[in-house]
């Protein structure tokens, strides 16, 4: 560390600005960026927390820039104490996802890019039903939902953001006559029964494979049972027909398949949070979400 790495440091953290730090010691910004750079990688620390164009000291860049205004520890010191503090976790993030639903690929990159970005925040992923996962999202015991778009999404006091789409395709056993057959026209299913999944499970599911079938021309047979799960068992056994996302059923199954459909059948994505959960890495979340779309 020199005299012109610490004055970057010291300058911009009290500032929270690189542009108005490096004016006022007469460099350019590029310059105060490159000081505060080689600080952090000799450190081994993050000093700064860069977000949305603002500068926050993180909890080793406080212990730090206190080191070098009132020095009353001694640098190694310092340095250890700035070491612990950037292994402790810097905040937390809850996020819910559906138990029976693959993510689309923006949000597995947002949670994986998240990860990278801020390795001190304690991430935690949990698995539920979309309508637990609802009312996890009420009660503040997650932060953030990703699942499939339904009547269950619409909420006044939740916000939204579309988050990547699903393309379905149709679960059949892997003896019915048509299971050979991909792609194959949603119609040939008109005289099959459709396994949906009742409402205090995923609300409006129903409801949207009448919509579908209606669209391909007929008025579908539905029996709801109470999860995927169920869902899942009753096409193994050639008890009906079920409309899923793609890649819902493994390739391994040996009792059932899945079958693309000829038609473009898509539902979308989105991720959910309570509009009045004030937890900051719901915004480093979505910011990193919004530029993987």
């Amino acid at each position: 560390m020199n005299t012109a790495q610490r004055k970057s440091f010291m300058t911009a953290a009290e500032c929270l600005n690189f542009t108005v730090a490096a004016e006022k010691l007469y460099i350019s910004q590029p310059v105060i960026s490159r000081n505060i750079a080689a600080l952090e990688e000799e450190f081994g620390l993050l000093l700064f927390e860069r977000h949305n164009n603002m500068l926050k000291l993180t909890p080793a860049g406080e212990i730090m820039y206190t080191w070098m205004t009132e020095s009353k520890l001694s640098f190694n010191e310092a340095l250890a104490s700035a070491q612990a503090a950037a292994r402790a976790p810097a905040g937390i993030l809850r996020i819910g996802l559906v138990k029976t639903e693959y993510p689309p690929v923006r949000e597995t990159r947002a949670i994986l890019e998240f990860q990278r970005k801020y390795p001190s925040t304690d991430l935690s992923i949990r698995y539920h039903s979309a309508k637990e996962l609802m009312n996890l999202l009420l009660d503040r015991s997650i932060d953030i939902a990703a699942m499939l778009n339904s009547d269950i999404s619409y909420d006044a006091r939740l916000s939204r953001l579309k988050s990547g789409g699903c393309r379905q395709v149709i679960a059949v056993s892997r003896s019915h006559p048509l299971a050979s057959y991909s792609p194959i026209s949603l119609r040939a299913f008109a005289n099959d029964l459709f396994i949906s999944v009742r409402s205090d499970y995923s609300p409006g599911m129903t409801r949207w494979i009448r919509q579908v079938c209606g669209i391909s021309g007929f008025v579908p047979r539905i029996r709801e049972v109470s999860s995927t799960e169920e869902q899942l068992a009753m096409v193994q056994a050639q008890k009906g027909v079920a409309l899923v996302p793609e890649n819902h059923i493994s390739g391994n199954d040996p009792l059932a398949c899945q079958l693309e459909l000829q038609e473009n059948v898509t539902v979308s994505f989105v991720c959910l949070w309570d509009k009045k959960n004030q937890n900051r890495s719901i915004d480093q979340y979505l910011e990193i979400l919004n530029n993987e779309g």
